[in-house]
């Protein structure tokens, strides 16, 4: 088998992986949380410090 028709079975390999995790009921629950912590921690939370951390005007995007 070529190289290139190997490397090819091997990423299905890998992708069929990660579709059995998805399918898989607590690993869904799982990643809606990372979600729902990234876009509530992260996007609210943390980037505001960065926001009121950084010390000009200018790259705050205030002219």
């Amino acid at each position: 088998m070529s190289k290139f028709i190997e490397s090819l079975r091997e990423d299905h390999e890998v992708i069929l992986k990660a579709l059995n995790v998805l399918n898989n009921v607590e690993a869904i629950d799982a990643i809606k949380k990372i979600v729902d912590f990234i876009k509530n921690f992260v996007d609210n939370c943390h980037h505001m410090k960065e926001k009121s951390a950084i010390p000009f005007p200018r790259i705050k995007g205030v002219s």
